[in-house]
């Protein structure tokens, strides 16, 4: 039977056997989502096939919503588009582009109906502390701080690998790493992330982090190599360096707990060393 609804901004046409074609809008959390496209309900991933669209003035409340921990939100103009495809069950998403603020946005994702999501993605400048934010601690819309809990999976109950691609990532405020890619890859039971990139002198940073377990206490342990440049990483109040030279310093741990000050209180078996 032959269906058709035009109601404001959308419209539906179709049968329920074949599919349908669509034209859909929603207003919700500061932004404008479009899909444009057709509708199989009875089909793997409900045969989508067409165009995707978000457009927010302000990406912020969007942030806000899904309850990202950030001590400030991703905020500025969001514009993303992809086309949507469903096969052999899975939703794709071949070639997202778009900008948040200044910082471009491209790559592709994949869905599968068990949630494992694959795909990589290329972004304007990041910090290490919001990416290790969203990768282990739980969305609850809060700042991030030693007594945020950490989290037992992905968001939304996804596993899967992301591969990131920064233009530029802060590892702190005197340390600016390029060449910088971070995988996030989860499992039923642990979330991975790792990470490389170069300082200004072309030096590697080499980060790895796992938080694994079946509840709230996670095993969390960790190996950095991070270069030193102590002239500009080591001063006083008023701008002086205490010290000079360069290095790389090397650290690995092993914790436990439920946040990020339960691990640090339980630090057991740690490693450093300073490589001049």
């Amino acid at each position: 039977q032959w269906l058709r609804v035009d109601l404001e901004e959308n419209a539906i046409a179709g049968t329920l056997a074949y599919g349908f074609l669509v034209d859909l809008q929603r207003d919700a959390y500061g932004g404008k989502y479009l899909y444009n496209g057709t509708i199989k309900p009875l089909a793997p991933g409900y045969g989508l096939d067409g165009k995707l669209a978000l457009r927010s003035t302000d990406a912020a409340a969007l942030a806000a919503a899904l309850g990202v921990p950030s001590a400030a939100l991703p905020s500025g103009v969001l514009v993303l588009d992809s086309t949507v495809t469903a096969k052999d069950g899975a939703i794709a998403f071949p070639d997202i582009d778009g900008r948040l603020g200044e910082g471009r946005i491209t790559g592709s994702l994949a869905l599968d109906a068990a949630r494992n999501v694959t795909g990589s993605i290329e972004t304007g400048a990041l910090a290490l502390s919001d990416v290790l934010a969203a990768a282990f601690l739980d969305w609850k819309g809060e700042a991030p701080g030693l007594d945020s809990s950490f989290m037992t999976a992905l968001p939304f109950g996804l596993t899967g690998e992301v591969w990131i691609t920064p233009r530029s990532l802060a590892v702190h405020e005197q340390l600016i790493a390029g060449e910088v890619q971070i995988g996030i890859t989860a499992a039923r039971a642990e979330i991975r992330l790792a990470l490389r990139g170069k300082d200004p002198l072309s030096r590697d940073i080499h980060v790895e982090l796992v938080s694994a377990g079946e509840g709230a206490v996670r095993k969390i342990s960790g190996r950095m190599t991070i270069p030193v440049e102590l002239a500009s990483q080591m001063r006083l109040a008023g701008g002086e360096p205490v010290a000079e030279g360069q290095g790389m310093l090397e650290l690995g741990f092993t914790s436990e707990g439920r946040s990020p000050g339960g691990a640090l209180a339980t630090l057991g078996r740690r490693q450093a060393a300073w490589r001049p």
